[in-house]
């Protein structure tokens, strides 16, 4: 896959975990991302920033692989919207 789609489906389910939590609907189907990459299963780092109209509003991420990658995307997508209010 190449790098910039695989930059745009993080972004995407960064985009998802957020809309999931603000609308309370679950529109990330963990099982079918895993199934199709399981690489997202495996230990990652990351670091999710978040720009409104070029702007950036926030960031929150981790140095160290603590969780799986797909997990810590979720996580921190979340967790830096939720500092931020609706």
């Amino acid at each position: 896959m190449e790098n910039k789609n695989l930059n745009n489906m993080l972004i995407d389910i960064a985009k998802g975990a957020i809309y999931s939590k603000l609308y309370d609907k679950d529109v990330i189907n963990k099982e079918e991302l895993i199934e199709k990459f399981p690489n997202f299963l495996k230990r990652a780092a990351t670091f999710v920033t978040i720009t409104i109209d070029g702007e950036l509003r926030g960031c929150i991420g981790s140095l160290i692989a603590h969780n799986a990658l797909l997990d810590d995307i979720l996580s921190n997508a979340v967790k830096r919207t939720a500092k931020m209010g609706r």
